[in-house]
């Protein structure tokens, strides 16, 4: 039992291979990121993770956890890396 610990960060993704636990409860701390969905974490019954409200990912609905942010990546084209050049040709003259 790992509740109301105060841990943080992202679940470690290894917790996904402790096949021989019964219960893995990680409620109540201020975990944050993407949930693993391997292993234990494809079984709703067997991971607790509620009251960490940081936490993301959409591959096990019964976890009811809203989806990641993933950014859009950035595109350059080259009207933006000309417009660099201009700008820091004219901020060194």
């Amino acid at each position: 039992d790992l509740s109301n610990n105060n841990l943080s960060g992202s679940i470690p993704g290894y917790f996904a291979n402790f096949s021989s636990l019964d219960y893995l409860n990680l409620s109540v701390n201020n975990f944050e990121g993407r949930v693993p969905t391997e292993g234990i974490f494809q079984n709703d019954t067997i991971v607790s993770i509620f009251g960490n409200k940081n936490l993301c990912g959409g591959g096990i609905k019964e976890l009811k956890l809203k989806p990641c942010f993933v950014p859009e990546p950035v595109i350059r084209t080259k009207h933006s890396v000309m417009l660099k050049k201009v700008v820091i040709g004219v901020s060194l003259s």
